[in-house]
């Protein structure tokens, strides 16, 4: 009798296990848990000043709390040795200047060591022409920053700087950065579209979306395969991609994995654009945007891409080219010539004129 009740009991549990598999959670590494506090303290930071500045002062700030509290020491990254532009990138190249300049004691940063953090921040952004509103003495841990930041996004709302919608699909891609660690491309994947609609119609929504996205994806790829490690970056594994796209259809294979664009790939003027962000970021580009030139670029770890809205000239490793058609701005969408872009990086394009589709090989 008492080993049926015990088989009895046995089963019920690898029933229940089946059935309600959740609670069993890994926890985000460490490094990822830096990637989190560096996005929500750029949020911050961006928020509290309305500046570029201030959000790579913020996203730098809770960057170095969490990372002498989470345990991971401070690497190089290898990103030229000039600015570009891009919030994620200055925010990474800040924090290579700050390491460099600088050594941590302990696991908490002392009044003294945190005094240096703003004046080296304060030169980093005097030297690359950065508005430098918004610098301060107060550090907050992350768990407070991120308190705080409901605040100032609803704040932000009443302001009428983000729209109601916008906000709520923000705090929506920000939970998900517990779960989705695993895969930060397929997290940025995933929110992009998310944080990305034209139903969002505040005046500082696209640009906070792009704070978000730039520095999550600049963040990763220091703090995981850098500063987690305390050694030089190594050279990343190249991977073999195959990117389907099809005229006006808006979805799109990548390696056989079905996604959905912003924008569907069109032709104009006998050349094929599609969406700058997907293209650049499927192909291993980190990307970036600069409002005040209305400039685009991508960057690797050999070629740097920049190409500016409306205009046939575009800057290959600080050289000078012209396109057969600029990028331009559809639906509040950039999109760019993909033959240009996918060779210049390194890829062969195909193009299957009785399909009309295009077809990017290469790793």
């Amino acid at each position: 009798m008492l080993k049926r009740l015990l088989s009895i009991l046995i089963l019920v549990g690898v029933l229940l296990a089946f059935v309600f598999p959740g609670g069993t959670y890994a926890a985000p590494p460490k490094w990822w848990q830096i990637v989190k506090a560096d996005a929500i303290g750029a949020l911050d930071g961006y928020l509290g000043s309305g500046t570029v500045g201030g959000a790579i002062i913020g996203g730098v700030k809770g960057s170095l709390e969490a990372s002498i509290t989470e345990g991971a020491g401070g690497g190089s990254w290898n990103a030229d040795a000039a600015a570009k532009a891009g919030v994620g990138l200055h925010h990474n190249l800040a924090l290579n200047h700050i390491y460099q300049n600088m050594k941590f004691q302990g696991e908490v940063l002392t009044d003294a060591e945190r005094k240096m953090v703003l004046e080296l921040l304060n030169q980093y952004m005097i030297r690359n022409n950065l508005e430098i509103d918004g610098i301060t003495g107060e550090y907050l841990s992350p768990q407070m920053v991120e308190k705080g930041l409901a605040l100032k996004l609803q704040s932000a709302v009443r302001e009428g700087r983000i729209s109601a919608e916008f906000s709520a699909a923000l705090r929506q891609a920000i939970e998900l950065l517990d779960s989705d660690f695993e895969s930060p491309r397929a997290y940025i994947d995933r929110v992009t579209p998310l944080l990305y609609q034209d139903r969002f119609t505040g005046k500082e929504d696209r640009i906070i979306a792009e704070i978000y996205l730039d520095v999550i994806s600049y963040s990763n790829a220091y703090w995981e395969h850098a500063a987690s490690s305390g050694t030089d970056t190594e050279e990343p594994v190249r991977e073999e991609k195959r990117l389907v796209l099809r005229i006006d259809k808006n979805q799109a294979a990548v390696n056989e994995a079905s996604m959905i664009l912003d924008v569907p790939p069109f032709i104009r003027d006998g050349r094929t654009l599609v969406p700058f962000r997907f293209i650049g970021e499927q192909l291993g580009a980190s990307i970036g945007w600069n409002a005040s030139t209305r400039a685009v670029t991508y960057v690797t770890a050999d070629t740097e891409i920049t190409l500016f809205i409306g205009s046939t000239t575009a800057i290959i490793n600080g050289v000078e080219t012209t396109l057969d058609t600029p990028p331009i701005i559809v639906n509040s969408r950039t999109v760019v010539p993909v033959r240009f872009i996918s060779e210049s990086l390194g890829f062969t394009v195909d193009w299957k004129a009785d399909l009309r589709e295009i077809i990017i090989k290469g790793k």
